[in-house]
């Protein structure tokens, strides 16, 4: 027990040993904690680049199908931890940043998807904030803005802004760029949700650099894929067989249009003669494009048609050369042109056909460009001036016609040229010669003018019948207007003579028939008297409504006007019921005698056709003294006429009463001016010269 007990004591003896040497102890646990940290750290530093290793390999390797994108952002989580990561690509064109990829959402996908609206990708946001855009630049990761609103630059509202941010718990916002030399390709957006905000920064820049790299490469690497393919579609689109050959003409590369010309696919044609291709032989032909490329070192072209057939083609080769400008092979593209051949063959024969229809023309017809100078001219053309066609090419029509050294006065090429519009005058030329000439601007597909047709007729002889006529018109309008006078100076001579002659004698045989009935000494012999009496009466009354008719004495006895106002007031008002309106402006009219007598009458016509076709319930008559003209104007209420289908109607159905108006005052120096519409009645005016009185010296004012 004595030995036990001791050994116990013993032990309690050596704990407390031990405690007493406890601050010797405590001096060693500083340097094995940090020697752990310090091999924590190590650790730690080592996986960071193992991590990086590891990605870059991954980057290297990473298939085109797949999202990189999305890729770069699950790295980046796996970085920082617990965090949400948007990478998003950069749109030079729009100046804009799209949503690729996003990472971290887990559960709450379907949610954020309920309140965007919308896939959280594919969303762009343009940068319209130039601090932001220059931190972006650095391709450091910075502290970015308070919230979501403005990390969208307000692209998203503040409302769902928000309800995402307390739907996710999100705490602070970290940008940084995919920036490759001051080139932007991206952006990575890291937003944490617990405290601590985004570690490791910079095994952060240093992955997002490596991944820029890589991201520049595939960029790169893409855009070469699809030039190439572009290249290729465009190459294998082409209507042109195009081939690449050596200098011996040995096919290297061809598009598959090849195969149309030679029925060879453009795989089977390699390393074959392109010339025993297209012309069935190894030998050089003729005039061939490629021997002539290599001796000038140009382009060489040639068109032929393919023997025993009816196909025409057209071959045309240029050098290809190194850096140091040596030809090294040469490029051909063959193009089928028959259709390009018929076209031609049908424009030659076109223009045989153009130009035997034009040389048949008796009018002279010349094309000229805007500068007027002639660039083609039928036969008559030619022979107008004792020339070939051939020969006015060139030439200027004012030199050739007209002997001029500039151009004609009011010429209608000219003014066709400059207003776009056909233009037409007439000319002579020092021989003599009369000429009617059209313009016709010629445009191009753009609507410019290009040159000016000029058509041009002899007209001389068609001037000479027109003069003839015109002096056979004169004379005929001379003999009409002597006509009329003759007829008013036969009616008055008539109605003179019935009031002279006939009248006289009848009044006197009433008056000594009724002498006789009063010394009657039978009643019926009186009663018989008196019947003849009335007879006579009767007659006597005709008889003035007779000279009335031919020549009124109204005229004579009242002057112009008052004639006028009793005419209407009489036979138009009392005789036919149409109410009448007669209005004079009180000046003094002095008319010739001739220019009255007609002036009476055309008034009397025009009312006498409105009483037979106006149907109108009223009539007025204006006269007025206008300057050294008189203005009478007849105008009715009736139905009114189209005067254009008048004029027409009654040179065809022999109605010369208006027409017949209007000759006689032309005659006289007047005019005639028909107002009307159908339904709104009509207004017709006719103006005559008033007479000139004599002055002081004899002369006529």
């Amino acid at each position: 027990m004595h030995n036990s007990n001791s050994s116990g004591k013993k032990q309690i003896e050596e704990v407390q040993a031990l405690r007493s040497h406890k601050p010797k102890l405590e001096t060693l646990r500083p340097e094995t904690a940090e020697r752990k940290k310090a091999e924590e750290k190590e650790k730690k530093h080592l996986e960071q680049i193992q991590f990086l290793s590891r990605t870059a390999m991954e980057l290297v390797e990473f298939p085109f199908e797949e999202n990189i994108y999305q890729f770069i952002g699950e790295k980046l989580k796996e970085l920082v931890g617990d965090c949400f990561v948007a990478i998003n690509s950069y749109d030079k064109a729009s100046d804009s940043l799209c949503t690729r990829a996003v990472s971290g959402l887990g559960k709450h996908t379907k949610r954020i998807i309920e309140i965007l609206g919308r896939e959280p990708v594919s969303k762009c946001y343009p940068i319209n904030d130039d601090d932001g855009r220059r931190k972006l630049l650095t391709g450091r990761l910075v502290k970015g803005p308070e919230g979501l609103y403005e990390l969208t630059f307000g692209e998203i509202p503040k409302g769902v802004c928000r309800a995402i941010e307390e739907l996710l718990g999100l705490r602070d916002i970290y940008a940084i760029s995919l920036t490759i030399k001051g080139k932007l390709l991206g952006t990575a957006i890291i937003i944490t949700r617990g405290a601590g905000g985004a570690r490791n920064q910079n095994i952060i820049e240093t992955f997002v650099y490596q991944t820029a790299v890589a991201l520049q490469r595939r960029l790169a690497s893409e855009a070469l894929q699809r030039s190439k393919k572009e290249w290729e579609t465009t190459f294998d689109a082409m209507s042109d067989w195009v081939a690449f050959t050596d200098l011996e003409g040995r096919i290297l590369l061809s598009n598959c249009v090849g195969e149309e010309f030679t029925g060879v696919s453009s795989a089977q044609m390699l390393g074959q003669s392109i010339c025993k291709l297209i012309h069935g032989t190894e030998k050089r032909i003729p005039a061939c494009p490629l021997v002539k490329m290599l001796e000038t070192g140009e382009r060489a072209a040639m068109e032929f048609q393919v023997p025993d057939t009816s196909r025409w083609l057209m071959v045309t080769v240029d050098p290809v050369t190194d850096k140091q400008g040596n030809i090294v092979g040469a490029a051909h593209i063959t193009r089928n042109i028959t259709k390009r051949k018929r076209t031609e063959e049908a424009l030659r024969e076109s223009e045989r056909g153009k130009s035997a229809i034009l040389d048949s023309m008796s009018e002279l017809v010349v094309y000229q460009d805007r500068n007027m100078r002639i660039l083609w001219a039928n036969k008559a053309a030619g022979e107008s001036v004792g020339l070939t066609s051939e020969r006015l090419v060139g030439c200027y029509c004012y030199k050739i016609w007209h002997g001029y050294s500039e151009v004609c006065a009011h010429c209608p090429i000219v003014k066709a040229r400059e207003t776009g519009q056909p233009q037409t005058a007439e000319t002579a030329t020092p021989d003599g010669r009369r000429w009617f000439v059209r313009g016709y601007p010629l445009k191009d597909a753009n609507g410019n003018i290009v040159g000016v047709v000029e058509v041009t007729q002899d007209i001389t002889k068609r001037k000479q019948a027109e003069e003839k006529l015109l002096e056979y018109q004169a004379q005929l309008k001379s003999l009409a207007s002597q006509l009329s006078l003759a007829e008013e100076q036969e009616r008055r001579r008539i109605a003179t003579e019935l009031h002279d002659q006939i009248s006289q004698s009848l009044v006197v045989s009433k008056l000594k028939l009724e002498a006789l009935r009063k010394s009657a000494s039978s009643a019926e012999f009186g009663k018989e008297l008196n019947e003849v009496c009335n007879s006579l009466g009767q007659t006597i009354a005709e008889t003035r409504s007779l000279m009335f008719d031919i020549h009124s004495p109204l005229l004579s006895l009242l002057g112009f006007e008052e004639a006028v106002a009793e005419w209407l007031a009489e036979q138009i008002g009392e005789k036919h019921g149409i109410a009448t309106e007669f209005e004079d402006d009180g000046q003094p009219k002095p008319l010739d005698d001739d220019i009255r007598v007609l002036l009476f009458r055309d008034v009397r016509e025009l009312l006498t056709n409105v009483v037979r076709h106006a149907n109108a319930n009223r009539v007025k008559v204006s006269i007025n003294k206008v300057g050294s003209e008189l203005q009478v104007s007849v105008e009715d209420d009736g139905v009114g006429f189209d005067p254009v289908k008048v004029a027409t109607g009654a040179v065809k159905e022999g109605a010369f009463g208006l027409f017949s108006i209007h000759e006689r005052l032309e005659l006289s120096g007047g005019h005639l001016k028909i107002e009307s519409k159908s339904g709104h009645g009509t207004r017709i005016t006719i103006t005559a010269p008033l007479k000139r009185e004599n002055n002081a010296k004899g002369r006529k004012i």
